[in-house]
């Protein structure tokens, strides 16, 4: 309460032996785009990609790539996905959504050059490409990121492993089937509704 506000009137008056106060109104809320679990995904999506920012970040440093050009990929990639966010929950532009989308796929692009630890945020790409995009555009992209994700070892070792392969085919069809199917969930949600 700021100092010019009047203080609340005093009820002098005591209500009866037994009986209830009356409840005070609660200012009408404003109900989310999405609901509770629109807003669980997402903050389920920043822990993801949180956790696997920092372990690209720590393996890429462990293998020998400074420490300032890792942490300055590190939160340029945060910063351009942070902001995806905070856009995302203020417009409901898919076009803005698939150019954010871009943008942060070539600075996840740009991050692997430097080092092939970058390849575990693939999966929050994954994630979001089935979110963000429609589906004949979300598969080539999905595509498109594991072919990276599978070149980067060769391209930075000279050799790859089956794991190399099959760990990111597996990871990227779970990504990519769970935002699918949050969708459908939605949209059956919806059609129920009407």
């Amino acid at each position: 309460m700021t100092p010019t506000e009047p203080l609340p009137e005093r009820v002098s008056e005591r209500a009866p032996a037994g009986a209830r106060p009356e409840p005070t109104p609660r200012p009408e809320r404003k109900a989310r785009p999405g609901g509770g679990a629109a807003w669980a995904i997402r903050l389920g999506q920043m822990g993801i990609t949180t956790i696997l920012l920092v372990i690209a970040v720590v393996r890429a440093a462990g293998d020998g790539v400074p420490l300032a050009l890792v942490v300055s990929l590190a939160l340029v990639f945060a910063g351009w996905y942070v902001g995806g966010l905070l856009l995302g929950a203020r417009t409901r532009d898919a076009a803005l959504a698939a150019w954010w989308l871009a943008g942060l796929s070539l600075i996840w692009a740009g991050t692997v050059a430097v080092s092939a630890e970058f390849v575990w945020l693939a999966f929050p790409l994954w994630l979001l490409a089935g979110f963000v995009l429609r589906l004949p555009w979300a598969v080539a992209f999905s595509v498109a990121i594991l072919a990276v994700v599978i070149a980067a070892p060769i391209l930075h070792s000279g050799s790859t492993s089956y794991a190399n392969v099959i760990g990111p085919v597996v990871g990227g069809v779970f990504a990519f089937g769970i935002a699918r199917g949050y969708l459908e969930l939605v949209r059956d949600a919806r059609e129920r509704r009407r």
